[in-house]
């Protein structure tokens, strides 16, 4: 999600197959896999008692906006206006807690672009000022061109990650491809997908903050832990 500015879809974005957002589908996620085929992997732990997830960070081909900015990380859900926007505004928080925010890039995007250029949902806006934070920005979709610049591309449920993972052009890129449940000290092993609270209402909604927020307490833990001296 881009602060001011919107973006309409371009070549090497996510596939759509719908013209309205269907509902995110929850499926039994994938085995978890150790990867560490590089000389430059960085394991990131995660909140799974017994797992761990693993991101590829790459020192030579990052485009950084600041020369301080070492870890790159991207949310994505959708259509970027409930759950990834969700998890950019309290990962940022979590990060700037650590005093960190100087040294991590994070931001958010969609797989579809049905809601590009668009604030985000109503409801994650007014569930977001409740908890004290601000959400801004506007929607965007995904394109190959993120995996390759962020550390970690983090899917709120197993759809969003097959769509990103039909993005990547090879193996290294697809290590960057996890699952924010990941790092959920209470996700089920059955069910590691963010539910998508876009046909609800302020419970789901609320019921979604919650997940978000203990899995991006772990996550901004994995992040500090990677960036201590």
């Amino acid at each position: 999600m881009r602060c001011g500015r919107s973006s309409a879809p371009a070549s090497g974005t996510a596939s759509a197959t719908a013209s309205a957002p269907p509902r995110c589908a929850h499926v039994a996620p994938p085995e978890t896999e150790r990867c560490s085929n590089s000389s430059t992997s960085r394991r990131f732990g995660t909140g799974r008692q017994g797992a761990e997830r693993s991101a590829i960070l790459h020192e030579d081909d990052r485009r950084l906006r600041s020369d301080r900015v070492t870890v790159r990380v991207l949310f994505v859900c959708l259509g970027n206006i409930c759950r990834s926007p969700t998890a950019e505004v309290v990962f940022r928080q979590k990060i700037a807690d650590r005093g960190l925010l100087t040294e991590v890039e994070i931001d958010s995007a969609g797989t579809g672009g049905w809601h590009a250029g668009n604030a985000p949902d109503r409801r994650a806006i007014v569930e977001a000022e409740q908890r004290g934070l601000s959400m801004t920005g506007r929607a965007r979709q995904v394109t190959a061109s993120d995996l390759r610049d962020f550390d970690l591309v983090i899917a709120m449920d197993e759809s969003n990650r097959r769509d990103l993972l039909a993005l990547a052009t090879d193996d290294e890129i697809r290590e960057r491809v996890q699952l924010l449940r990941d790092w959920d000290p209470e996700a089920a092993g059955h069910d590691r997908g963010v539910p998508d609270p876009y046909y609800g209402g302020a419970r789901e909604f609320a019921e979604m903050f919650d997940i978000v927020d203990r899995a991006c307490e772990r996550l901004a833990d994995d992040v500090a832990t990677r960036l201590s001296p």
